[in-house]
């Protein structure tokens, strides 16, 4: 019989949890510009694009859009799949449908597999933090796919025994590992008394092993183990520029296989090598899915997903692991708690001593957290360990209210206390969940004690100690900070990780009169919008007074307020009174009061010398007024907050400054146009005068697509075509604004009823950003198309021949061949 050949293509997709865990925002991170943060980046490089895979055809137009997720092996990280469900929800839709069709397709074996919940370096933890990350790995998949995992992603393939067997425990059947985990293998015997052959090269990965680790029959784990050389090759070799060169690679990795025997071979790779680390990876992967598939040869590759792999080959050989063992570190697990070597790159100069002592220092405080978890834990909840496993429930609804209730429904004990009770159960649970998160293994992976990664972890630490140091009266930083001054560096921002925890995590929290101090803030200067991404914590104002002084003008005055700040995390409340002096600047003087235990200091005495005085002379007596407030600045406010307030402030300079470059557009247009035309460099004020002007030009033009009305396509042109001499053409506006419009105009075709003339207006808007913006990006907008050809067959319906004939001119002009359009049309 012709030997079967399976192919399982496998992504670790996945990024470590990045909110600042005092609000629940991902500050911004300069180094993943233009984009906000790492996840947006990566997203937009990666994750949506591998769901909506071009294949090109001879002519380089789109013949064919494939989610790659449905023909692959993947697993998403819980926490990737929380930020993905909030800010891409298409994306997200897309991986959940193609595991749903690609199960109902293989037997009801789908490709996606689990993951340890927040990628924490297994062998180096408890037994306890091991078997939860994998309850809540395990439990956050079921909620996002609908079905149980087969398989189970281990972060950096780092494997023990202990591991091995909570994760059969919970009902995991196999697992994935490198081949340099391998021991030695035998054949796989009932009695199992063969002997072993040790692996002295690396060993065979074309089919599956079986790894018992305990006496019993059931005592074992399935681990398929992934092809090195060409994983290598995909991830650093650039094997991804052609697909055929890939498919050739692969058909090569199958050497000689054994008659009547399945051969497989299998890649595992970070899935950001499609697409993030190698621009255009996810089209050479959907040409190889779709080459494989169109096949009609019956001795071709097979597609295949491990867990169907294995329900038609089960294992016929035994293997030994090495234990605490990974896929990144030749030294084990070594990376994540010494300085053995190994490195991403950078300067030679550097080290990584200082990860011993961040792991040192984190056990310690673990081992703290858990003390108080235990003591306080029984006072509140019924067992407090298995609330913990169950908190999960909280996480997958976002904290919804009612999951939360019928969470501490579940587990708090009765009598206890009722919401005194709740937030105190909460706080600890909260704690516990900051402690895994100080765990995650990307905290170690790099090069430096100052990078983000390493810091967020520090955050995650601050975080749990600020929960759990009202339960004890130990200093619960103090051991940390002893062992973060042996942490040194390599950067020469911080002398010591001491340094570095007091800049970038004590000045990153957001405590009860922290928070009161952003809602002063926010209050005094009327942006109450500043306040919106605050996702863990909430106010109720209770009262305000302003007052200023001359009436009508915003600066200078006094503000005095009341109000209830809400952790929404642990429903814990504090009642805090502030005042707030603001000046020309702004400069804001900001005092915060606890209110919690009656009527804070009187408003009368400070506004009395505001209005007699003057705000600088009140402004030099407030600390002798009231010495037993907590100061803030404009200064200490967040960014996000700080950002809302100065933007209040620009906001009437910005309007004039709009009405007069409005109006000298349009007297010097002419002019304008045939200065933009002069041979000799522009200046810096050359160029700052023809951006602000152009700028303020073309958002007039584009301003009533807000309201669904047609722009005027002649006044467009006559800004960004060939004959205004370039002064507006490289203004980046200028693109950004143009998709915003496009998508507008995609999404009012899905809306009836539409203008009659729509398409056209769509049609000849598209062809003139082609036409002059050459490097236009209009990803988004063949997306939309894609969609509206797919999945909006009542659209057409109602087309007319004309319309259709619009609708074909579109995608041309968007890049899709005839053949893709007219299929659809059809």
């Amino acid at each position: 019989m012709p030997s079967p050949l399976y192919l399982v293509v496998h992504g670790h997709f996945y990024q470590p949890p990045r909110e600042n865990p005092w609000s629940g925002v991902v500050p911004g991170q300069p180094s993943a510009a233009p984009f906000p943060n790492w996840n947006a980046r990566i997203d937009r490089e990666c994750y949506a694009p591998n769901a909506l895979a071009r294949i090109l055809d001879q002519n380089g137009l789109i013949g064919k859009i494939v989610n790659n997720y449905k023909y692959m092996s993947f697993n998403v990280g819980p926490t990737l799949l929380s930020w993905l469900k909030e800010h891409d929800g298409a994306t997200h839709a897309l991986i959940v449908a193609a595991d749903r069709e690609a199960a109902r397709e293989r037997g009801g074996h789908g490709p996606a597999i689990a993951q340890v919940f927040n990628h924490i370096i297994m062998p180096l933890a408890n037994a306890r933090d091991k078997l939860t990350q994998i309850k809540w790995g395990k439990r956050f998949f079921e909620a996002t796919f609908g079905r149980s995992p087969e398989g189970m992603w281990l972060a950096e393939t780092a494997v023990d025994l202990e591991s091995l067997a909570l994760m059969k425990k919970e009902g995991i059947r196999f697992t994935i590992l490198a081949q340099n985990q391998i021991r030695a293998t035998r054949p796989l015997d009932s009695s199992r008394r063969m002997e072993w052959t040790e692996a002295l090269s690396p060993v065979d990965p074309r089919e599956p092993y079986r790894v018992f680790f305990g006496p019993g029959e059931d005592d074992f784990l399935d681990v398929f183990v992934y092809d090195g050389p060409v994983s290598r090759s995909v991830a650093f070799e650039n094997l991804l520029r052609d697909g055929k060169a890939f498919l050739d690679r692969i058909r090569l990795a199958f050497g000689t296989p054994v008659e009547g025997r399945p051969t497989l071979v299998n890649l595992a790779t970070d899935g950001e090598s499609y697409g993030h680390h190698f621009h255009f990876g996810e089209m050479a992967l959907a040409w190889l899915f779709d080459s494989l598939l169109s096949s009609d040869d019956p001795q071709e590759i097979k597609l295949a997903n491990y867990a169907e792999f294995l329900s038609l080959h089960p294992p016929r050989l035994e293997a030994q692991i090495f234990p605490n063992s990974s896929w990144s570190c030749a030294h084990g697990v070594e990376r994540w708690r010494s300085d053995c070597g190994c490195r991403v790159g950078g300067d030679p100069s550097w080290n990584q001593k200082w990860r011993a002592p961040l792991r040192e220092g984190l056990d310690a405080l673990r081992d703290e957290l858990i003390e108080i978890f235990e003591r306080e834990g029984p006072q509140c909840l019924r067992d407090p360990w298995a609330a913990r496993d169950d908190y999960v429930e909280a996480l997958i609804h976002d904290y919804d209210p009612a999951a939360v209730d019928a969470f501490l429904g579940r587990h708090l004990r009765e009598g206890s206390g009722g919401e005194e009770s709740a937030s105190r159960a909460l706080a600890l649970l909260e704690s516990q969940l900051m402690s895994l998160y100080m765990f995650t293994s990307c905290g170690w992976f790099f090069d430096d004690l100052a990078g983000l990664e390493p810091i967020q972890n520090l955050r995650y630490a601050g975080r749990a100690i600020d929960l759990a140091q009202k339960f004890t009266p130990k200093d619960l930083t103090g051991p940390l900070l002893e062992r973060l001054r042996e942490a040194k560096p390599n950067s020469p921002l911080y002398a010591n990780g001491e340094e570095l925890w007091r800049a970038e995590v004590a000045g990153f929290s957001l405590g009860a009169v922290q928070a009161a101090s952003q809602w002063a803030a926010a209050a005094s200067m009327d942006t109450p919008e500043a306040l919106k991404e605050y996702r863990y914590v909430s106010f109720k104002e209770r009262h305000g007074e302003k007052v200023g002084k001359k009436a009508g003008e915003p600066l200078p005055h006094l503000f005095w307020g009341q109000a209830s700040f809400r952790e929404t995390r642990t429903r814990e409340e504090r009642d805090f009174a502030a005042l707030v002096l603001a000046d020309d600047g702004p400069k804001l003087n900001i005092l915060v009061f606890d209110a919690s235990e009656g009527e804070p200091p009187a408003f009368q005495r400070a506004k009395t010398i505001f209005l007699e005085k003057g705000p600088t002379f009140l402004r030099s007596a407030l600390e002798a007024i009231y010495p037993e407030a907590t100061a803030f600045s404009l200064e200490s406010l967040w960014p996000s907050v700080k950002s809302e307030i100065l933007t209040g402030q620009l906001r009437e300079f910005f309007e004039e400054l709009r009405d007069y470059a409005t109006k000298a557009f349009r007297n010097y247009q002419d002019a304008l146009r045939q200065y933009s035309l002069k041979e000799n460099a522009w200046d810096w004020m050359d160029q700052f005068v023809f951006r602000v002007m152009a700028e303020v030009e073309l958002d007039n033009i584009l301003k009533p697509m807000r309201d669904g009305r047609p722009i005027d396509l002649k006044r467009l042109r006559d800004l960004i075509g060939q004959d205004s001499g370039g002064l507006s053409r490289n203004v980046p506006v200028i693109k950004e604004r143009a998709g915003v419009y496009v998508k507008k105009l995609f999404s009012q075709l899905k809306r009836g009823p539409r203008r009659p003339t729509l398409l056209e207006e769509l049609l000849n808007f598209l062809v003139l950003l082609k036409s002059v913006l050459k490097d236009l990006d209009f990803w988004e907008n063949q997306n939309q198309y894609f969609r509206l050809l797919s999945h909006e067959p009542s659209l057409f319906r109602a087309l007319g021949e004309s319309d259709r004939e619009f609708l074909g001119e579109i995608g041309r002009v968007l890049g899709f061949s005839d053949a893709f359009t007219s299929a659809r049309l059809a």
